[in-house]
């Protein structure tokens, strides 16, 4: 990962010859500018910035889409009834952010269907559709990351606009490791991939998308769009620029399929509770494997609900049925923006005091993404001078609260303290038993009690088998 500035290019030479001048579709709604710098450290700070995406006319399916596991797809271009859907959807989706007062960018435009190669292996491109999937914002920095897929690689060029805008404003911009993993021989060879052979290990991959961001703590899901080696080189990166005040957490055995935000989601502090809410998937909710930071006494977990079932075009089954109805967009701790079809998760935010701004997602396993996925956040409003306490020199002038951000600053306080290196954080908390407070004041007696009980039994079953 390196800093895109002066000492290492020539910037003005660099922004001439690159892709630049890819801009979005003449005509689209939204804004050419970046109106704010990039300043979020959560997700869950009042939203003021951020991109939606773009499904144009020739987005496809391109052939290594069938790394994501368990999904039969066609590859090859878009059905028009899908393209046609996703640009009402999005068109819809930023007239009611920008009637919140949030300020809306759109990716470029390019030929996604024109063939390109890395390493003679040649392949068409998806789509604009999911902007959160590459293009990680955090502090005052731009971080591209290694796409598993070779074939979005070069999907970073359709944000170099306002790349270049945000750089001017004085933002940092890492640029991102591009080629073909070992695994691609198989496909440049004879075009083989079944979808059993992993990505080699030895090569650092991650989707931005397999990151939430907590306040000064950064979780890592380790999963097949994105391995540990990439993990431990981010962490490293961080450590050292930040002087080891950022934490980054893997988040292993968690679920190993693509991207996070259908498992987990941080949706603020909740007024009513006096405590930060976390959603967490019901089938993927395991209390041996929830991240330490949500097991502090300051968090409590929103365990999801049946979801309700997405159709989908017969072939085209990129995501799976029902996890999309986890895939929300925060707008704040109060507001989300949810699928319209999930009234159960809808009554569950209710009752805490959430407010639930439905929209339409028909296309959303055929185009891989929910209202997450088809939005990147770059300026939020937090509540917490996050920018201060990392810009500090000297931390002695830091209070303990401080440097635990949204950590339990007890809890946090005990882990450092035990010799016990992060990736291990969560194991620690297991053999203590610490373990994360689950909501159930929306719940029957009868619900509450057989959620209990499952959890338990995970406990139970898993200590069993280890001794």
């Amino acid at each position: 990962m390196e800093q895109l500035d002066s000492r290492k290019y020539d910037y003005n030479e660099y922004k001439e010859n690159d892709c630049s001048k890819i801009m979005p579709k003449e005509g689209i709604l939204g804004s050419l500018n970046a109106e704010y710098p990039i300043n979020v450290f959560t997700e869950f700070g009042n939203l003021k910035a951020c991109f939606v995406g773009y499904m144009s006319d020739t987005s496809c399916i391109p052939s290594d889409t069938s790394c994501y596991p368990g999904h039969d797809v066609k590859f090859g271009p878009y059905p028009k009834e899908i393209i046609e859907k996703n640009k009402e959807i999005q068109h819809d989706l930023v007239v009611k952010l920008q009637s919140k007062g949030i300020h809306v960018v759109r990716p470029g435009e390019v030929d996604f269907s024109k063939k390109k190669s890395v390493q003679d292996y040649e392949f068409i491109r998806f789509s604009a559709f999911n902007p959160r999937d590459l293009n990680f914002y955090y502090h005052d920095s731009i971080y591209e990351f290694p796409s598993f897929q070779v074939s979005r690689q070069y999907d970073n060029e359709l944000f170099n606009y306002i790349n270049y805008q945000h750089r001017e404003m004085g933002s940092k911009w890492f640029k991102s490791y591009t080629g073909l993993y070992p695994l691609y021989e198989k496909f440049r060879k004879d075009q083989g991939y079944t979808g059993d052979e992993k990505i080699d290990p030895n090569f650092p991959y991650c989707d931005a998308a397999n990151l939430v961001r907590l306040g000064l703590d950064i979780l890592y899901l380790v999963s097949e769009s994105g391995n540990m080696l990439s993990y431990y080189m981010f962490r490293k990166f961080l450590e050292k620029r930040y002087n080891g005040k950022v934490r980054v957490h893997p988040m292993i055995d968690v679920y190993d399929g693509v991207h996070v935000d259908t498992t987990f989601s941080a949706i603020g502090f909740n007024k009513k509770l006096g405590k930060y809410i976390a959603t967490v998937i019901r089938k993927r909710s395991n209390p041996l494997t929830i991240p330490a930071i949500f097991r502090g006494k300051n968090w409590i977990l929103l365990e999801g609900c049946e979801l309700e079932h997405f159709d989908c075009i017969e072939g085209y089954a990129i995501c799976t049925p029902e996890e999309l109805g986890m895939n929300f967009l925060i707008v704040n701790s109060e507001t989300i923006i949810i699928e319209e079809r999930q009234k159960k998760m809808i009554q569950y935010f209710s009752h805490y005091g959430i407010e639930c701004i439905t929209h339409s997602n028909p296309y959303g396993r055929e185009s891989g993404g929910g209202f997450h996925c088809m939005t990147n956040d770059y300026y939020r409003e937090e509540s917490v001078d996050y920018k201060s306490i990392l810009e500090t020199t000297d931390d002695s002038k830091l209070s303990k609260l401080d440097l635990a951000g949204l950590f339990d600053p007890d809890l946090l306080e005990e882990l450092t303290n035990s010799g016990v290196d992060i990736i291990d954080w969560d194991k620690y908390c297991n053999e203590k038993g610490i373990f994360a407070n689950y909501l159930t004041d929306h719940l029957t007696e009868e619900e509450a009690q057989k959620m209990k009980k499952r959890h338990d039994d995970l406990i139970f079953n898993t200590i069993s088998k280890s001794s």
